[in-house]
């Protein structure tokens, strides 16, 4: 898979889940995020490595993926359902780190 090509999976997945993430809950039960399994793999394609998960208070886990095998540090943010599906809810590019070997209080 080239380059562009997972870039422009990682874009549709974005913009799909956007569309299922932000319509009204009668709409969004039509569209589906995929299996969690299916999206982790696509991010690894693409370079993505986990850097950070928690648990949201919304009852489901968000983890951020960072590529940092360039010097674009493309970023997205992935949103882990009880259903066992994942759906991209953000993304961008210039993601860094802000506490570096610091622990937050």
């Amino acid at each position: 898979m080239t380059y562009n090509s997972v870039k422009l999976l990682i874009t549709f997945l974005l913009a799909a889940s956007f569309a299922a993430f932000f319509m009204p809950a009668a709409k969004a039960e039509q569209v589906t995020c995929p299996p969690r399994e299916i999206l982790i793999e696509s991010l690894k394609h693409a370079g993505m490595l986990p850097v950070w998960r928690g648990w949201s208070d919304k009852g489901h886990v968000t983890e951020i993926f960072i590529n940092m095998d360039d010097d674009s540090n493309d970023w997205v943010a992935v949103v882990h359902l009880p259903s066992d599906n994942s759906c991209v809810v953000d993304g961008g590019i210039r993601g860094k780190f802000l506490l570096q070997g610091k622990v937050a209080t």
